[in-house]
C-alpha cells in the first residue's frame, strides 16, 4: 500500500507503526479528571402516566356535560 511505502521512506512519521513501550518516553499520571459530568439535571425522574391525558379528558367532559346530561335525562328521566 502507499502508506506503507511512504512510512518506510520517511522513517519516523505519522504513518509508521508505533514504537514499542520501551522506546516511549515517561508515562505521566493525570492529576485530576479532565471531564466532569454535568448531566444530572437531564435525567428523567419517576415517570407517571396516570394523568397523561387528564387535561384533554377534563376539557372534553366540560364541553359535553350539558349535552350528555340532557340526553341522559331524556332517556332515563331525572
Amino acid at each position: 500500500m502507499f502508506s506503507e511505502l511512504s512510512a518506510q521512506q520517511r522513517g519516523s512519521s505519522l504513518l509508521c507503526r508505533p514504537a514499542s513501550s520501551e522506546d516511549q518516553g515517561p508515562v505521566f499520571e493525570r492529576a485530576s479528571q479532565s471531564y466532569c459530568p454535568r448531566s444530572e439535571r437531564y435525567t428523567v425522574g419517576e415517570r407517571s402516566f396516570s394523568r397523561q391525558y387528564a387535561h384533554i379528558y377534563a376539557a372534553r367532559l366540560m364541553q359535553m356535560r350539558p349535552l350528555l346530561s340532557q340526553r341522559a335525562a331524556h332517556k332515563w328521566g331525572k
